[in-house]
């Protein structure tokens, strides 16, 4: 009876312990993605206001989601190729401290933008 119930006692503590840890982890996971996510959203702010204006140009040519997603992936691949090309380069290093790489970087530029221009163009199909 002393031996079995001292190791059930200390088979909860660990187990109790370990979802402690466990939970901890995650939310330190959480706080380190929601980081990161409102770096790449400091860098794509000073270009969304050009991105909206391409995407209501565009929606007005032609309001398929399709080509300018096509459009948008090439100005994010210009975009990149400037920003490496140039000394600019040297303001990404304030990224990688975040881990950010220059393509992760670009690629989420890329989905946020695409996700904005999709809700821009499908609340603009509705009202036209």
């Amino acid at each position: 009876m002393g031996k079995n119930t001292i190791f059930s006692r200390f088979a909860i503590i660990r187990f109790t312990l370990e979802n402690i840890l466990k939970r901890k982890r995650q939310s330190l996971c959480f706080y380190m993605v929601m980081r990161q996510f409102l770096v790449i959203w400091s860098f794509y702010k000073p270009y969304a206001l050009s991105s909206l204006a391409i995407t209501i140009v565009m929606g007005f040519i032609n309001p398929s989601i399709g080509p300018i997603l096509v459009i948008k992936a090439f100005l994010t691949v210009f975009l990149w190729y400037v920003v490496n090309a140039t000394r600019i380069k040297r303001k990404l290093i304030f990224y990688n401290n975040f881990g950010i790489s220059s393509i992760k970087l670009f690629a989420m530029l890329f989905l946020i933008d695409s996700f904005i221009t999709i809700v821009y163009l499908l609340v603009f199909k509705n009202f036209t």
